[in-house]
C-alpha cells in the first residue's frame, strides 16, 4: 500500500508531461531544445542548461521538479516581450547534467547564482514554481544582491531536509 503515492506521483508527472508537450507544440520555437540559443555553462562542476529569449531587465525562470525549460513555453512566451528571459533546465532536470553530489536546494540555488555570474548579470527578477520557486527564495537569501524581486508559486520549503528526493519512480512501483 506505501507503493501508491509513488504511483500516483508518477502518473501526475507523465500527465504534465504530456501537457507540457501539448502546449509547446502550439510555439514556433522549440523551447527547451532549441539549437540557435540554447547553451551550456560549466558551474559547480557541471553543465547547465539554458536559453534566453527578449530584451530589457533579466527574468530568470525556475521550473518545478521533474520540469524543465520546455514545460514554460507559455511562460517565455509572454514575457520575452518585455523581459530578457533566462530560462534554465536545473541540475538533473532537462539537458543538464549531474554529478554524483547530494543534490540540495542550496546547491542547485548556487547553481543559477554562479550562471548569473557568467552571463555577467547584477540582478534580475526570478518567477519560480514550486521547487523553482523555492530556488528562488534561496537565492533571495542567500544571495540577495542578485535578485531584484521574487515571484513564485507552489513553493513549499522545510527545515527538517533540504534533500530533493531523486529516484527513478518506476523502481518503486509495484
Amino acid at each position: 500500500m506505501p507503493k501508491l503515492p509513488f504511483l500516483l506521483l508518477w502518473l501526475a508527472l507523465l500527465g504534465s508531461t504530456r501537457v507540457a508537450a501539448q502546449h509547446s507544440a502550439r510555439y514556433t520555437i522549440n523551447y527547451g531544445a532549441n539549437a540557435q540559443v540554447g547553451k551550456y555553462a560549466s558551474v559547480n562542476g557541471i553543465k547547465l542548461y539554458y536559453e534566453i529569449y527578449g530584451t530589457g531587465k533579466p527574468l530568470l525562470l525556475l521550473h518545478g521538479s521533474g520540469g524543465s525549460i520546455r514545460a514554460q513555453a507559455a511562460q517565455i512566451e509572454h514575457f520575452r516581450g518585455q523581459y530578457q528571459v533566462i530560462a534554465v533546465d536545473s541540475r538533473a532536470h532537462g539537458k543538464s547534467k549531474d554529478d554524483t553530489s547530494v543534490l540540495t536546494y542550496e546547491l542547485m540555488a548556487s547553481d543559477v547564482a554562479k550562471l548569473l555570474d557568467e552571463l555577467k548579470i547584477d540582478s534580475c527578477y526570478v518567477f519560480g514554481q514550486s521547487d523553482g520557486g523555492i530556488l528562488g527564495l534561496l537565492l533571495a537569501r542567500d544571495y540577495p544582491r542578485k535578485v531584484k524581486r521574487v515571484a513564485t508559486f507552489g513553493a513549499k520549503y522545510s527545515a527538517k531536509s533540504n534533500r530533493i528526493f531523486r529516484a527513478n519512480m518506476l523502481d518503486n512501483i509495484v
